[in-house]
């Protein structure tokens, strides 16, 4: 029972995950390290405040709140519920701490809009020296580093090699965000055209999102652009027309723009089902 909890937990059936952890409860089978990694992300999933602290209690009085990974899983879970000071003071009291729970600590911050507790809680990270940043590290930074603006720091993090990290796709897309966000629409394109991998539609629809808000004459510079690319209309990973949301933004900035070309061309394109096409619209 304690892997089908898990199962329904990963597949974000909060709903079925708790019914059987219920179950579980009535028939006495005790929890497992299994269950209660997967029981606060249930909790959180369901949006449950009233049962995050007995969860909390309950992981306590078992005495597993020594495990770095369930402790882990409590900080996450007050993290997604918006409790953010909770989840520091969990986080401060975990016995062992590992690149996990930094992680989880700065990402729960950036995700709550506290991007400068992010950035205090990723330097007093870099302070340990048994700790070794991850990928996961630089996805959870480099958007706060964005909100702040605080481009150069985001750019010397995305050069950092001694670490042996190599950036992915997610790490692109933080970088091209935060170049938008600072308002530097042509470096942010020039980066995604030197990128040694291919973009795909969300990094795209965050160029023209930033291309909307600093101005419809970059926006139409950037509309020739991408139609010149001729990028490939039925991979839906790749075509940031694929996108509803970024087709209607990039149809009213050709339209804005005076760029019949453009509106022709987009007003032929048939926009697929995302649930058909095995992805969801961002």
């Amino acid at each position: 029972m304690e892997f089908i909890i898990a199962a329904y937990e990963q597949n974000d059936d909060a709903v079925t995950a708790r019914l059987f952890f219920d179950k579980m409860q009535q028939v006495g089978i005790r929890p497992d390290l299994l269950t209660l990694v997967s029981l606060p992300s249930i909790v959180a999933q369901l949006n449950d405040h009233r049962n995050s602290r007995a969860v909390h209690g309950f992981i306590t009085r078992k005495c597993w709140f020594e495990d770095t990974v369930i402790g882990n899983a409590v900080v996450d879970m007050y993290a997604k519920l918006g409790v953010t000071d909770v989840a520091r003071m969990v986080f401060e009291r975990l016995p062992a701490k590992d690149v996990i729970s930094w992680n989880t600590l700065i990402t729960g911050y950036t995700q709550n809009g506290l991007a400068s507790e992010a950035v205090e809680v990723y330097q007093m990270m870099k302070e340990c020296t048994e700790i070794t940043p991850t990928q996961g590290t630089w996805v959870s930074i480099l958007p706060a580093y964005s909100h702040l603006g605080a481009l150069q720091q985001g750019m010397r993090i995305h050069g950092q090699e001694e670490y042996g990290i190599k950036p992915t796709l997610k790490h692109y897309g933080c970088m091209v965000d935060l170049f938008g966000r600072a308002g530097y629409l042509e470096m942010a394109y020039t980066f995604i055209k030197s990128m040694p991998i291919q973009p795909d539609a969300s990094m795209w629809g965050a160029l023209l999102g930033a291309c909307r808000i600093h101005g419809n004459t970059e926006l139409g510079r950037l509309q020739l652009s991408l139609l010149e690319l001729q990028l490939d209309f039925q991979n839906p990973k790749v075509s940031c027309f694929q996108n509803e949301n970024n087709h209607k933004l990039l149809t009213t900035g050709c339209q804005l723009c005076r760029n019949t070309y453009g509106v022709q061309l987009l007003s032929g394109l048939k926009i697929p089902n995302p649930l058909a096409m095995g992805y969801m619209s961002s």
